[in-house]
């Protein structure tokens, strides 16, 4: 974001005029937004701006979808904070996609957002989706291993 400031100056009966652009530049996007299992919840961490270009807080949302419907759960759960990681307490259910969405933000704007998503097997394993990278988690929605 650009300011264009204009100053005039009265000096006797000379007026001087001069301007000064002032930058604001919003953060650019985040990265590397992954989302993970925990006993009681999902753990969403992600990785600081390239460039947060000032003070950086974080909007974080949580959607989940239900996979059998197609259908959104309302409401989305949000939070802003000033860390990288954010714990959402939630009891994961069966056969559902939890997307967080992380975007970066200074005074000047909200920079670009980045997502991650974890998706509940219908047998209640987690499969992770971050990015390109897939891998299946070995461990049960209650914390618990095969």
């Amino acid at each position: 974001m650009e300011y264009c400031l204009e100053f005039i100056e009265h000096l006797d009966s000379d007026i001087h005029m001069f301007k000064h652009n002032l930058v604001f530049l919003v953060p650019s996007a985040v990265s590397n937004v992954t989302v993970s299992v925990m006993a009681d919840g999902l753990l969403v961490t992600w990785s600081e701006p390239e460039n947060p270009n000032g003070e950086l807080l974080f909007n974080i949302t949580l959607a989940q979808d239900d996979l059998a419907s197609m259908d959104t759960i309302l409401p989305e759960l949000s939070t802003t904070t000033a860390l990288t990681e954010s714990f959402f307490s939630l009891s994961l259910l069966p056969y559902h996609l939890y997307t967080a969405t992380v975007t970066p933000f200074t005074g000047a704007g909200g920079g670009e957002e980045d997502m991650g998503s974890l998706q509940t097997e219908e047998d209640s394993k987690i499969m992770c989706l971050g990015g390109v990278r897939r891998y299946l988690l070995q461990q049960f929605c209650s914390g618990a291993s095969e």
